[in-house]
């Protein structure tokens, strides 16, 4: 299952061999499983569905009992869903892990696609190492692409309290701030200029980065307005290096 590399399955099949004697038996453990599974996650998934269907053509390649045993404890044994809360945002995560793809590459070969993000550059690399060190358990080859560094949140940003009363003042409420859990261009900025002061806002979207994503019209003149106003105050007189992502 899984298409895309930052997006979490929405759908995900297998193809199981076992006998047809053993049809009906198999139809009880997938009616089992499914209640086993909405009984647990039925609150975050109200459209959870398993289903047995048999391919109009059998398989006529399988993995030895070996490689499905060592691909179960890779998916079992990782450190997947959100793994640390962020200390400076309550209710924001921190690090996270999420499983977006498995699939066959080729005969013989099996990709375990996994996204890792963390706010805190030392947490990422402990996370990497942890799944570095399972992958040679389970005679697997972890190899880490390219990927959106960390940006930690600075809660005494100028910025931010410019950003924060431009938004008082378009909103009529406070804003609520929160540390984005997501590849941001922002973050490859402040890697090559730490020392630069820095936000990221935007329209309201709802349903980020799953199937069905769309923003909300009337929030984007919102949007502008803020930034109007954010640049306005320190084209009057503010001075602090900006980088606004939109």
């Amino acid at each position: 299952g899984g298409g895309r590399d930052d997006v979490i399955p929405t759908e995900a099949s297998a193809v199981v061999g076992f006998p047809l004697s053993e049809l009906t038996r198999a139809r009880e453990a997938v009616a089992e499983a499914e209640r086993e599974l909405i009984s647990e996650f039925g609150r975050t998934d109200p459209h959870l569905q398993l289903r047995l269907e048999q391919p109009e053509h059998a398989s006529d390649v399988a993995l030895s009992e070996e490689s499905t045993e060592r691909l179960l404890d890779l998916l079992l044994l990782l450190p997947l869903g959100a793994l640390r809360a962020s200390p400076e945002a309550p209710g924001s995560v921190e690090t996270s892990v999420g499983l977006a793809r498995v699939r066959q590459e080729a005969t013989g070969m099996l990709e375990v696609l996994v996204l890792a993000r963390s706010s805190q550059s030392a947490a990422l690399e402990g996370l990497r190492d942890r799944i570095d060190r399972l992958a040679s358990r389970v005679v697997a080859t972890a190899a880490w692409g390219a990927s959106t560094p960390s940006w930690a949140p600075d809660r005494g940003s100028a910025l931010l309290q410019a950003a924060q009363e431009a938004f008082r003042r378009v909103e009529g409420r406070t804003a609520s701030v929160a540390v984005a859990h997501a590849g941001l261009e922002v973050a490859a900025i402040k890697e090559k200029i730490p020392d630069m002061d820095m936000v990221s806002y935007g329209p309201d979207v709802a349903g980020a980065r799953a199937p069905g994503e769309c923003v909300k019209v009337d929030s984007v003149e919102k949007t502008w307005e803020l930034t109007r106003r954010l640049l306005s105050h320190f084209a009057a007189g503010a001075t602090v290096d900006v980088q606004i992502d939109l």
